[in-house]
């Protein structure tokens, strides 16, 4: 219930997503799992998104791409929930 009060966006999968989550596997050593939620990030909506992450050596792999930010790092912006 508390997830659906949040009004998630739904995000049906693209082929420019999976291009990219592809890309970053094959090219960086990453995971597919991780790569997915930063081609998201990426490919999203709004094309602004940032992937949060505590593994830094993903970060430090692909940090040429952008929208990314190590967990230690990284401020939450202020949200009001409903």
């Amino acid at each position: 219930n508390a997830l659906l009060k949040l009004n998630l966006a739904v995000f049906p999968a693209s082929g420019r997503w999976l291009e990219l989550a592809l890309e970053l596997t094959r090219e960086n050593g990453v995971t597919f799992y991780d790569a997915s939620y930063h081609a998201l990030a990426v490919t999203g909506e709004t094309g602004g998104g940032v992937f949060v992450t505590a593994d830094a050596r993903y970060v430090d792999n692909t940090r040429a791409v952008g929208h990314l930010a190590l967990l230690s790092d990284w401020q939450a912006p202020s949200v009001e929930l409903p």
